[in-house]
């Protein structure tokens, strides 16, 4: 017995090599080839940018340099300050800080500035807090706010009138927000 042939039922491709056909392939293949470099370009310079991005320290708002300031003026030694925490807040900056003291002692305290903008659309300090009494704050605490002690009306409308906030934001403080992530149990152990 014969065997049967096989008949494929796959249909027949004709290929067609004119110079008609051959341009719209090229055609067709360029520009799928030019979106696929085109896409991979596009991702490596994402990834490139965010990568970039996350090594840059991370900044802090204007208020935390006007804040900033501020407190290196009222500390003995400003070069000793070494921020625990920094809080920002739309109309505030909340800063924990330790400084040293004139016989080398340590402290840790915290300073509370908020902002408002004034009828001329300027940033004026509208209060600042203190959790410790200063010379210029305040005798008595606030009332059910613990031991924060308020600075006084006049300190603050001198400082704002004296042109100092607008003198911080011309000088450009630097805004790079201090790395506060450092290990804590080191410093407790540090003196055995």
């Amino acid at each position: 017995m014969s065997k049967p042939s096989k008949k494929s039922s796959a249909p027949k491709i004709k290929l067609d090599f004119s110079k008609k056909n051959i341009e719209i392939l090229k055609k067709k293949y360029l520009t799928t080839l030019n979106k696929a470099i085109g896409g991979a370009i596009l991702g490596v310079s994402l990834i490139t940018m965010m990568s970039l991005k996350a090594c840059e320290p991370r900044k802090g708002s204007i208020l935390y340099g006007i804040c900033d300031a501020f407190l290196q003026q009222q500390v003995s030694f400003p070069e000793t300050i070494k921020y625990q925490t920094i809080e920002q807040y739309q109309r505030a900056t909340r800063l924990y800080y330790s400084t040293m003291g004139t016989f080398g002692e340590q402290r840790l305290d915290m300073i509370e500035c908020t902002f408002v903008l004034d009828e001329a659309n300027n940033l004026s300090m509208d209060g600042i807090i203190f959790n410790h009494v200063r010379p210029i704050t305040k005798e008595k605490p606030i009332s059910g706010k613990g031991r924060l002690f308020q600075v006084r009306k006049e300190v603050i409308d001198h400082f704002n009138m004296s042109g100092s906030i607008p003198a911080i934001i011309a000088g450009e403080p630097d805004l790079t927000l201090p790395d506060t992530g450092e290990d804590l149990l080191k410093n407790i152990y540090a003196e055995d």
